[in-house]
């Protein structure tokens, strides 16, 4: 009973442990998608980029006619070979940024913004391609 016990333990400490140590791994060339504060790592790489914030949403409401669409600056961060460094990118003025080698673009945003204009829960769908 004690050895069962001390067994069901371990396995509950190694199972907490898990869900903390799972990397979101993505490759070049395919859009994924992250939510503020998420991590992907590009697989055969030593590169990682983490969506960090919005600092500035100026898109119009869902239910208005504008003339101009409006943009989203989001903060990223990019780690790679010990190296971090933050950079903003714009939906519209500067959708796409060189990065070393590496070119980061956003494919999309969402959700839109509605009515009451407050948006939570931001997810960037993103475009990472290494130059031939």
């Amino acid at each position: 009973m004690k050895k069962a016990l001390i067994l069901l333990f371990f396995l509950f400490l190694v199972g907490c442990q898990s869900p903390l140590t799972d990397k979101y791994y993505v490759s070049f060339g395919v859009p994924f998608e992250l939510s503020i504060n998420q991590t992907a790592y590009i697989q055969n790489e030593d590169l990682s980029i983490t969506f960090n914030s919005v600092p500035q949403d100026s898109r119009c409401l869902v239910s208005v006619q504008c003339i101009w669409q409006g943009k989203v600056t989001i903060m990223l961060t990019i780690e790679t070979a010990g190296q971090q460094d933050d950079f903003l990118l714009n939906s519209t003025e500067q959708p796409l940024q060189n990065y070393n080698q590496y070119h980061i673009e956003i494919v999309s945003i969402k959700p839109d913004k509605t009515d009451d204009g407050q948006i939570k829960d931001y997810k960037v769908t993103l475009l990472i391609t290494s130059p031939v």
